[in-house]
């Protein structure tokens, strides 16, 4: 639940970092944040919230396998840090998602190529949405 309502938060800040810790460290309950939309579960959204959830439960289960008290212990100090690994399955991911997005320019571009639309511009204060519809 922490770490969706985490995610929530990432996709509604555009997945900039800079404006998710932001909002996750001086808005102290976002846990319980009234949603206006729910998460969109794209690729990108599911590695970025499966790869944190498999690294906390790695780490805390592992302690727990040597000693209750420190895996209880490692459990418990971990969830202030939980925006961090979302972070960092981002920054995992960037690479990948860096050339998909590349991939998908490409092929627009080609299909703009042979389609060649005309661009008409409008400029003014007036009427620029009444003319696109």
């Amino acid at each position: 639940m922490i770490l969706k309502n985490l995610l929530y938060i990432l996709q509604r800040e555009s997945y900039q970092a800079n404006r998710f810790l932001a909002f996750v460290y001086k808005n102290y309950q976002w846990w319980s944040l009234a949603k206006r939309q729910k998460i969109v579960w794209t690729i990108k959204a599911k590695l970025i919230f499966f790869i944190p959830l498999v690294l906390f439960w790695f780490l805390v289960g592992g302690t727990c396998y040597f000693n209750l008290i420190i895996g209880l212990f490692v459990f418990i100090v971990l969830i202030p840090f939980l925006p961090f690994l979302l972070l960092t399955s981002l920054l995992l991911i960037k690479p990948l998602d860096y050339l998909l997005k590349k991939n998908i320019i490409i092929k627009a571009y080609n299909i703009l190529k042979i389609a060649q639309p005309i661009v008409i511009g409008i400029t003014g204060s007036y009427g620029k949405t009444s003319t696109k519809e």
